[in-house]
């Protein structure tokens, strides 16, 4: 048995490591999005092939509440927070912007009627932008408003599951007037 004793040892620290390496690989694999700090700012990274709806919350020294946020970012992107000072952010949430279960709304295939609200308006530090959770492409009616009162109006197609900038164009406020199927 002693001579077999550091065979046997070898072989549960190698299957132990293994096993350790899968679980931290699996779980890695898990998150999509991550903060990290430059130059005093702190970005919000979209690693993941598909929109994330993330949830941050901010604590800064001295206050009794954080302060939370929810951030739609496009896959593959970064967006630079507006928090500023002193403080700890942390990622509180982080899941797909469209449904991941077969047989749901949103789903991969799925066709939806043209009163389903695919598409939302989001605001980060690099400006506005859209992004459609349906599995197809969804136009949609944007209107903007000039500090003036003046009216533009925008018709934007956007693919599925995919996210596209709006540029200010010189309006103050935008909004989202309708949407329905692209034909």
């Amino acid at each position: 048995m002693s001579r077999h004793f550091p065979i046997l040892l070898f072989l549960v620290a190698l299957v132990a490591g293994t096993l350790w390496q899968a679980t931290d690989a699996s779980a890695m694999a898990l998150k999509c999005s991550r903060i990290i700090k430059q130059s005093g700012r702190e970005h919000l990274i979209n690693t993941c092939d598909s929109c994330r709806i993330v949830g941050i919350s901010r604590r800064r020294p001295g206050a009794d509440a954080p302060i939370s946020r929810t951030v739609t970012i496009p896959s593959k992107s970064n967006v630079t927070l507006s928090f500023r000072g002193p403080g700890q952010s942390r990622i509180t949430s982080d899941a797909p912007c469209e449904a991941e279960t077969g047989g749901q709304a949103g789903a991969p295939n799925t066709v939806q009627g043209d009163n389903a609200k695919c598409i939302t308006l989001s605001r980060s530090a690099n400006g506005l932008s859209l992004a459609n959770a349906c599995g197809q492409c969804r136009m949609t009616v944007i209107e903007r408003l000039d500090g003036k009162g003046g009216k533009k109006l925008q018709n934007i197609a956007i693919d599925g599951r995919k996210a596209v900038g709006l540029p200010s164009k010189g309006a103050s406020y935008a909004r989202i007037l309708m949407e329905k199927n692209c034909k």
